[in-house]
């Protein structure tokens, strides 16, 4: 599949009938835990080798609008961790380092789409342009460029991977100067509101409950606020449980934050 582009096609969830919604709902939670207990106990994970396996398929499947070099040799050199829907890993190539995200075998929330799905990879190319058509303009640094998904149909472990460039994160916020504090601060604020004007007018909001979702990373040698996740909270989807986590996750995050940049002015 192609770089994520910025035009937004049909609501995600918008074709699940009410009676499979209010089923969903009520197994959210049962579902989930059950779902999550199995996966700590058969300690599901992928080894370097796999993820070797899928990159090379992975980074053969992306289209021509992809960087030449993202193709050659690409290889493994770090384990970022493991999320609810993919597993990450860094890789070097020519192009600088990378980030690949493997699709897990399913989720763990009953009612939202499984990473092993074309309809969860339409979803994650829809919330890119969502973002992009949200934040592109006045925070420009926030949303991860270029942005690639190939689909479960492409590739023979038949599931979601998702590729982006590799942020490094500011490790030590007393390194920042007054200046570059101010500036987080309003990058910060400015992320909120248009946070919430997404969830107005697109019903969708970027997902904070995961603290590392939203980083403070260096990109061209200055501080910028980047999401590295770009899981959306879907107003539509049959989670009510989720959705209140990420509501309010939204202005907990935001508070720390701030307190956190303001301290060290």
């Amino acid at each position: 599949m192609k770089e994520a582009e910025q035009n937004i096609g049909n609501q995600p969830y918008s074709e699940i009938s009410q009676q499979a919604k209010i089923k969903a709902a009520l197994l959210e939670v049962p579902s989930g835990a059950t779902t999550l207990c199995k996966r700590l106990l058969q300690n599901d994970r992928l080894t370097v080798d796999e993820a070797q396996s899928v990159l090379f398929e992975a980074t053969e499947a992306l289209s021509g609008s992809a960087p030449f070099g993202l193709k050659s040799s690409p290889k493994i050199t770090g384990h970022l961790g493991q999320g609810f829907e993919s597993t990450g890993f860094i890789f070097d190539t020519k192009e600088g380092k990378w980030v690949i995200k493997i699709g897990l075998p399913k989720n763990c929330v009953s009612g939202v789409y499984s990473p092993s799905t074309n309809k969860y990879a339409s979803t994650m190319v829809w919330n890119y342009r969502a973002l992009m058509d949200t934040f592109q303009e006045k925070l420009p640094h926030v949303t991860p460029s270029p942005y690639f998904v190939i689909p479960p149909s492409g590739l023979s472990r038949h599931t979601t991977v998702q590729i982006q460039p590799y942020i490094q994160p500011t490790t030590n916020a007393d390194n920042l100067t007054n200046s570059q504090r101010e500036d987080l601060i309003a990058e910060r604020t400015t992320f909120y509101y248009l946070s919430r004007s997404m969830l107005k007018h697109k019903r969708v909001m970027p997902d904070l409950v995961k603290r590392k979702n939203l980083i403070v990373g260096t990109t061209s040698g200055q501080a910028h606020y980047t999401l590295v996740d770009v899981g959306l909270f879907h107003l539509q989807a049959p989670t009510p449980v989720l959705n209140i986590l990420v509501f309010f996750s939204q202005r907990l995050s935001l508070s720390r934050d701030l307190r956190a940049l303001k301290s060290r002015r």
